[in-house]
């Protein structure tokens, strides 16, 4: 199966664009075109600013609701002649060219197309080696730039605003608890009735079996799929087996096949090669997608590790007061890199002139774990016949997942245990992310070796 490149995404200029002969054109004010692929959902609804075009998929936690916060999902929000980003930039916004011939897309592929001069930045970037995605607020293609998650784009004259997005945490415990189970039931539910079928991407993680609890207790049809891959989880198959043995759900593992050289390039077309993950390197190529058809949507587990502190061991002692990019890049091992370092001291400046109450570590997984590697994995995905989902990508429940509470609660996902407690604690028999011994033992290497970097970074700047 061939790939089609620019599935899905669309691009805002002053004349219309066809990047093939499945795209469409939407006439907007002061003489700018929305053009789309066919496949992209464009839709209007009722908001706070009066009508607002949205772009991409979008589903309400509350269905009395059209505020923003209250949206999940992967989406582009247009108030012309504004247009900002989804709760955390899943879906990514690049805005470049001049104020005589202004663009914004979704693609930086794309950007690179429309740009006036077509060149990118040499960064190399490796799965598993530093960081392996673009940082935010920087991409690929020379000259172009993405928006951040509370940034607003004014399209005519390319000026970037400030757009308030406050992550609130919630007050109580219990209320987080019932905020992610009903408004989870709700977002999933809505995706039912508008996809042919629905998979859950299974692993042994947290994540998924939070989904899978929520799924379950609100009787959606699904069925759980595992991919299995080089650099995997060596479990994860087992896990998801058992589970749904338990639940009595249909669950195909999905091994990956000889990966096609052709699909290998048709991918790095289409995403600019702004991200390097198992998608890219395994899944996709190896056709470990094949299960997915058009209408059909693959739930994922993303954006639920802003509760857990994802970044702690990395970045947890920095105030990002005093943060610099050289000293973001160094601990996640990376070589000094002078695009990446300058793009991530552009992020630091708008992030301590734009203050949110989050510290570095969560600051870091929201704007750049989610809208930067992830919203670029997203984008890959954009390239398959059916449509990956991110329910968990909504304000409401970021602020959810922030519920006050202990470090070490946090960390190990105290508040998703207790909603999969709550739906059914038999589910919490089967472990979460077993771990064989020889992985334990690497793990304990890997931890002692970052102490040591740690440290010997501590010397080098003090």
């Amino acid at each position: 199966m061939s790939l089609p490149l620019h599935n899905r995404q669309f691009c805002i200029t002053r004349s219309p664009q066809q990047f093939g002969q499945d795209w469409c054109h939407l006439d907007l004010p002061d003489g700018f075109i929305l053009s789309h692929h066919m496949d992209l959902p464009i839709r209007w609804i009722g908001s706070e600013a009066g009508r607002t075009l949205v772009v991409g998929k979008c589903f309400s936690l509350d269905p009395s609701s059209t505020a923003t916060c209250d949206l999940a999902g992967r989406f582009a929000i247009l108030n012309w002649p504004y247009i900002q980003t989804d709760a955390a930039g899943l879906m990514a916004l690049y805005y470049g060219g001049t104020r005589d011939l202004p663009f914004v897309t979704s693609s930086p592929a794309l950007a690179s197309k429309l740009q006036i001069t077509e060149a990118f930045i040499p960064t190399q970037i490796k799965w598993k080696v530093g960081l392996n995605w673009i940082p935010s607020p920087g991409s690929r293609v020379v000259g172009v730039s993405r928006l951040l998650r509370d940034q607003t784009l004014k399209i005519p004259g390319l000026d970037v605003e400030f757009f308030a997005r406050p992550i609130t945490p919630i007050g109580s415990f219990s209320e987080a608890r019932n905020v992610l189970t009903s408004g989870l039931a709700q977002v999933l539910s809505q995706i039912e009735r508008c996809h042919s079928t629905v998979y859950l991407a299974l692993t042994g993680g947290l994540d998924s079996r939070t989904l899978f609890a929520v799924l379950l207790a609100s009787g959606i049809k699904f069925e759980a799929v595992t991919q299995v891959f080089p650099g995997g989880g060596s479990n994860d198959a087992k896990v998801a087996e058992d589970l749904c043995r338990y639940a009595g759900v249909r669950h195909r593992v999905v091994p990956m096949e000889e990966p096609d050289i052709g699909n290998a390039v048709a991918l790095r077309c289409h995403t600019a090669d702004s991200v390097d993950d198992a998608d890219q390197r395994y899944l996709i190529p190896g056709n470990s997608y094949r299960f997915l058809g058009n209408g059909e949507a693959l739930i994922r587990g993303g954006c639920f590790e802003i509760g857990r502190r994802y970044y702690q061991h990395q970045l947890g002692n920095i105030a990002i007061s005093e943060a610099t990019g050289a000293q973001v890049s160094s601990r996640f091992g990376s070589v000094l890199d002078t695009e990446v370092i300058q793009f991530l001291d552009s992020w630091l400046s708008w992030r301590r002139s734009h203050e949110n109450g989050l510290d570095l570590t969560d600051n870091f997984y929201l704007d750049q774990r989610l809208g930067g590697w992830l919203s670029a994995v997203e984008q890959a995905l954009d390239i398959l016949p059916g449509t990956s989902v991110q329910p968990v990508n909504c304000e409401r429940f970021f602020s959810s997942l922030m519920v006050p509470m202990s470090q070490e609660e946090r960390c190990t996902g105290a508040l998703q245990r207790e909603v999969i407690r709550t739906l059914d604690r038999n589910l919490l028999k089967i472990p979460i992310n077993p771990v064989k011994l020889e992985v334990k033992l690497r793990n304990v290497a890997s931890a002692t070796r970052r102490k040591v970097n740690s440290v010997l970074q501590w010397i080098r700047e003090y």
